[in-house]
């Protein structure tokens, strides 16, 4: 091989090594700014829905009655289609879900709006309540940062909260026939939006 040759192969390989370097450097530039910018938008949405789950909180327990949990649920999924659902994780998705279904599935039981949860219930939803709280804090990376072995206990974490769901789940009562009560009390309304120009 001639050296004329030699160098344009050099070259090219150079050339083609810079371009890959510099696609690939503007794709994780352009993932760390979605990446930031979801962080944020997650900042703004999260601390209402934390506040929710205070209703079922487990440190201290509240007097939270079966209309108060009803009210939790309309709550929730008012959040979720108004203001953060779509910031949600996979995980956190899933643990808001199972919330969600524990929540829908004890509301058969009462009949008496006022009364206060029962204790086994009220743990039940404050567990359930505990494991989303937890997935929200893990979409923030609030309470420690990423690492691979951060990332394969987080599996677990949310193997094992997906089992505890389930559990939760299994002891309320059936969701089969279900229908949600709602009322003038409890009828939920989106709030109305504005074009802001």
């Amino acid at each position: 091989m001639d050296r004329t040759a030699y160098l344009l192969i050099t070259a090219g390989v150079a050339l083609a090594s810079g371009l890959i370097s510099a696609a690939v450097n503007s794709w994780l530039a352009g993932r760390a700014q979605v990446s930031e910018e979801l962080r944020e938008a997650r900042l703004k949405a999260y601390p209402s829905v934390w506040q929710l789950t205070g209703g079922v909180s487990t440190w201290p327990w509240t007097d939270a009655t079966w209309a108060d949990v009803e009210r939790l649920h309309l709550d929730f999924r008012a959040w979720y289609y108004v203001r953060g659902g779509i910031f949600l994780s996979d995980n956190s998705r899933a643990r808001y879900g199972e919330l969600q279904e524990l929540i829908e599935a004890h509301l058969e039981e009462p009949a008496d709006r006022s009364a206060q949860l029962p204790g086994p219930v009220y743990q039940s939803l404050a567990g359930a309540g505990s494991a989303f709280r937890t997935a929200l804090t893990e979409d923030l990376e609030s309470r420690r940062q990423r690492s691979p072995f951060t990332r394969v206990a987080l599996a677990v974490r949310h193997r094992r909260a997906q089992r505890e769901a389930e559990r939760r789940l299994k002891a309320a009562p059936s969701t089969r026939g279900h229908s949600l009560r709602v009322d003038s009390a409890t009828t939920w309304t989106p709030p109305s939006t504005t074009q802001e120009g």
